[in-house]
């Protein structure tokens, strides 16, 4: 696992997930992240959770609530992908993030549930993508 802090940020799962949106400016990667977690009755792969939590900064961001941990070199704020972003989309999306990071059956919640960071990173992910 390439996880080398606390931050969701150091780790390769979510900044590979930022990089390839980056260079493609694909929204329905976004929506494949989040539809890929929904969907799933099993255990929810690291590298799904890590995209579904790069998803969830970027949709953070595009609405002007940027980590102070987002890259410097990635700015949506001002993007079209505002127009993507509806509340059908944030209600998929806080689902999916409860899942992945409240519930057991999630490798990323088994990874970090003991630490006390990760439920309030959950709560400020969840108020700034809302």
């Amino acid at each position: 696992m390439g996880q080398w802090g606390e931050s969701m940020f150091e780790s390769d799962g979510v900044l590979d997930f930022l990089d390839e949106f980056k260079d493609s400016l694909d929204f329905s990667l976004i929506e494949n992240a989040i539809n890929t977690v929904l969907e799933s009755e099993d255990y929810i792969d690291v590298d799904d959770c890590y995209a579904l939590v790069a998803s969830a900064e970027i949709v953070a961001a595009v609405q002007g609530n940027k980590s102070e941990e987002f890259p410097d070199d990635l700015d949506f704020k001002s993007s079209s992908f505002q127009e993507k972003i509806n509340i059908d989309l944030i209600n998929a999306l806080e689902k999916a993030l409860k899942k992945v990071l409240l519930q057991e059956g999630s490798e990323l919640f088994e990874l970090w549930e003991n630490e006390d960071f990760f439920k309030d990173y959950y709560e400020d992910l969840v108020k700034r993508v809302s």
